[in-house]
């Protein structure tokens, strides 16, 4: 068990999910630093932070690659926090960006114990909310896995 920001105790990786394989990453092409890198930029650039690293996501980010959390998973507990943030009803007031990576940890853990989180972050791609779009990059034209109908 280690302590993370703050003195909070940042949990080993589920059981059940590291063994069935999606938190896998350690290959040879991606080193410590550039995971970590790779992490906060992912981080920095969602569009529901303030775009800015403290040496506690730094820290984070290395214990992510120590628990061996692949970058895919990352990038879709990424991608499923922002839909939900941007699925709350329009007259509520906006959420405060997000100023922290630990925010996302336990959408990691729930994401990295899904079966496949590529299919599902694929899903969430296809099914984005209109609003997120004037934050996100336009999509170049589909690929092979959406459907011509936006369906």
């Amino acid at each position: 068990v280690r302590l993370g920001d703050r003195g909070r105790v940042v949990p080993p990786a589920p059981q059940a999910a590291a063994s069935d394989g999606c938190h896998s990453l350690k290959s040879p092409e991606t080193d410590r630093q550039t995971y970590i890198r790779q992490v906060l930029e992912s981080y920095r650039q969602a569009p529901c932070t303030i775009g800015a690293i403290r040496p506690a996501d730094r820290r984070l980010a290395a214990t992510l690659w120590e628990r061996g959390v692949s970058l895919e998973v990352i990038e879709s507990a990424f991608l499923l926090a922002t839909t939900r943030r941007n699925a709350r009803p329009e007259d509520q007031p906006p959420l405060p960006p997000v100023r922290s990576l630990h925010y996302f940890l336990p959408i990691i853990d729930e994401v990295g114990a899904m079966p496949d989180p590529a299919v599902y972050a694929r899903h969430l791609s296809a099914t984005r909310d209109p609003r997120s779009e004037a934050e996100a990059p336009a999509d170049s034209g589909g690929g092979p896995d959406r459907d011509p109908s936006g369906q």
